[in-house]
C-alpha cells in the first residue's frame, strides 16, 4: 500500500511489505522469474504539446494500456505530470515470422506442469489487464502468442493462455510457521485462522489429546501458502 506506482523509486532502497503467510510465495516467484519476462520501466515528465498517442508511438506500445498502468481516465495531460512507461527489452529480430506462425509454433511447445486454453480478446482488452485475470505476467503473455507487450490486441481475437493443470501437488506450497498461542486460542480457532485441521495441529505438536493451551505456547503448523 505504500506504493501507488508500478516500480519502486531507483534510488532509494526501500522495505515491500507483503502479507507474512506470502512472504516464500513471493520470494520464490521473484527469484524463478526470467530476466526476459521482467519490466523495466521509466519516468517520462509531460512536456508542453506532448500527447498520449506520441508518447504509445515513440515507446511502441498502445495508448489504453499506457492508461491502465498509470491509472488515467481520459486523455488529458498537464505540463509537469509524470507517467510510468514499461520499456521494451525485445527488439524487432525477435519477431521476425508472422504473427500467425510465431502463434502456431508456440501452442505447440509443452509446459510442464500446465495446460492451454484458448482466450477470446474482449474489447478494452490488454495483455496486462488479461495478464491480471490469469495471474500471469504480460510480457509472458505475449511472448506465448508470438507477440510484443505493446502490440495491439483487436476483440475477437485468440490467445494461448497456459495456466497450471488440475494436479494440486504441482501447484500448492506448503511452509512451516511458528505461532505463538495468545490468551483465547483455541485449536479450532487456530486451525480456522490458518486453514488447517485440529488434528493435524496435534500431530505436528505432539499434543495428544491435551486440549489446553497456554498463552505464549509456541505452535509449529505448517501452512499451504498459495492458498
Amino acid at each position: 500500500p505504500a506504493f501507488n506506482r508500478w516500480a519502486t523509486d531507483p534510488e532509494k532502497n526501500r522495505p515491500l511489505m507483503v502479507p507474512y503467510l506470502q512472504k516464500y510465495v513471493f520470494l520464490q516467484n521473484l527469484e524463478s522469474l526470467p530476466k526476459e519476462d521482467r519490466l523495466a520501466w521509466k519516468r517520462y515528465t509531460i512536456k508542453s504539446g506532448d500527447t498520449l498517442s506520441e508518447i504509445a508511438a515513440s515507446n511502441r506500445i498502445n495508448v489504453d494500456f499506457l492508461k491502465s498502468v498509470n491509472n488515467l481516465h481520459n486523455n488529458n495531460l498537464r505540463v509537469g505530470q509524470v507517467v510510468m512507461i514499461p520499456k521494451p527489452l525485445g527488439n524487432a529480430s525477435s519477431y521476425s515470422l508472422s504473427q500467425e506462425q510465431r502463434k502456431q509454433a508456440l501452442s505447440h511447445r509443452e509446459k510442464a506442469g500446465k495446460k492451454l486454453l484458448t482466450y477470446t480478446v474482449k474489447n478494452k482488452d490488454s495483455f496486462w489487464s488479461i495478464g491480471k485475470q490469469f495471474n500471469v505476467g504480460m510480457r509472458q503473455l505475449a511472448s506465448w502468442n508470438g507477440m510484443a507487450p505493446g502490440d495491439t490486441l483487436r476483440a475477437g481475437q485468440k490467445l494461448n493462455v497456459w495456466i497450471p493443470n488440475d494436479n494440486p501437488s504441482q501447484r500448492d506450497i506448503y511452509r512451516k510457521v511458528y505461532y505463538t498461542v495468545k490468551s483465547g486460542d483455541s485449536l479450532s480457532r487456530i486451525a480456522s485462522k490458518f486453514n488447517v485441521s485440529v488434528s493435524d495441529i496435534r500431530q505436528w505438536n505432539n499434543l495428544g489429546n491435551d486440549k489446553y493451551l497456554r498463552p505464549g505456547q509456541q505452535l509449529v503448523l505448517k501452512v499451504n501458502v498459495t492458498k
